[in-house]
């Protein structure tokens, strides 16, 4: 399912069309924007960010759940945003998927660090690289961390879930 994503994040970005959201556009652009981007290095870093994640939840939460739980997220940290900046990309959905990662995987239930010092250095650099968005001036970073938040939330409850196999 990941792969879909990645194909509509694709398509989106060749056809061309605008479906971001901003203060005044129509209500249905809070439920796309996060498949338009600004220019291949901004589709290729959600991307990656966006499979990485995924390809780690997969493991521990079923897909339909976890795609569900991101694209709410998104959609929710779109709405709570909405006065900051005009926004586009996958990045609201990519922050969820870091704070269910990074709950499931300090809470210990679901996900177990193997090698705390690499997680660390790991943790370090998505906190460094959080700090240096924060300054770009384009970046709707109240968006990042409302999606964040509720990652974080999804994984707390996420983690006292027992999904059945099969």
């Amino acid at each position: 399912m990941k792969y879909l994503f990645l194909l509509i994040f694709i398509l989106i970005y060749l056809s061309g069309i605008n479906i971001g959201y901003a203060q005044h556009t129509p209500e249905y652009t809070h439920f796309v924007y996060m498949f338009q981007h600004t220019n291949i290095l901004h589709l290729t870093l959600n991307a990656f960010s966006f499979i990485s994640f995924a390809r780690m939840l997969e493991k521990v939460i079923p897909q339909y759940f976890l795609y569900g739980y991101v694209y709410v997220a998104a959609v929710i940290a779109s709405y709570a945003s909405i006065k900051l900046h005009p926004t586009i990309g996958a990045s609201g959905m990519v922050f969820a998927l870091l704070g269910i990662y990074i709950t499931l995987s300090i809470c210990g239930k679901k996900l177990k660090i193997i090698n705390k010092s690499k997680y660390l250095i790991w943790l370090f650099s998505i906190i460094t690289s959080a700090v240096i968005l924060a300054f770009n001036p384009h970046i709707n970073n109240l968006n990042h961390l409302y999606a964040f938040i509720i990652g974080t939330i999804v994984g707390i409850i996420e983690n006292s879930i027992s999904h059945k196999k099969g």
